[in-house]
């Protein structure tokens, strides 16, 4: 009997040495022993942002060209509140847009579009906005 038991006692010892092979084996669905893994659990990182694209500069203005222009008034007309933008054609090939914020010498007098009358002689200081279009800075009034 006691062949009976060291058999079965060795019997034992290689069964139990087994077990770990046989959780080892080539599936990958089953994953080993979680007792065998020490430290937190480890989350996949998480995926770093995409960086937002960097918007396309818009193209540089170009610089107003400033320009000096001397005629008679002629084609005038007012508009906007209280009539002080105005336009006007100052010789053959100009026409003159001013706004309330425009400045008007007459003589000695400092003014505003008011004092601007249709045939009225004006030399005119401001920018160009186009082929034959000046934007009025300053007017003034060279002739009644």
């Amino acid at each position: 009997m006691q062949g009976s038991t060291l058999k079965k006692a060795f019997l034992g010892i290689v069964v139990a040495s087994m077990l770990p092979l046989a959780a080892c084996s080539d599936s990958s669905d089953t994953p080993t022993s979680p007792t065998t893994q020490s430290g937190p659990p480890t989350s996949t990182p998480a995926p770093s942002p995409t960086p937002s694209p960097t918007p396309t500069p818009a193209p540089p203005t170009p610089p107003e060209v400033a320009v000096t222009v001397n005629g008679f008034i002629s084609l005038f007309s007012r508009s906007g509140p209280g009539d002080m933008n105005v336009k006007f054609r100052v010789n053959d090939t100009t026409f003159v847009e001013g706004d309330a914020n425009t400045t008007v010498l007459d003589g000695s007098k400092l003014g505003d579009t008011s004092y601007l009358r249709q045939g009225q002689a004006v030399t005119v200081q401001g920018s160009a906005r186009g082929q034959g279009l000046v934007y009025a800075r300053h007017i003034i009034i060279t002739s009644r």
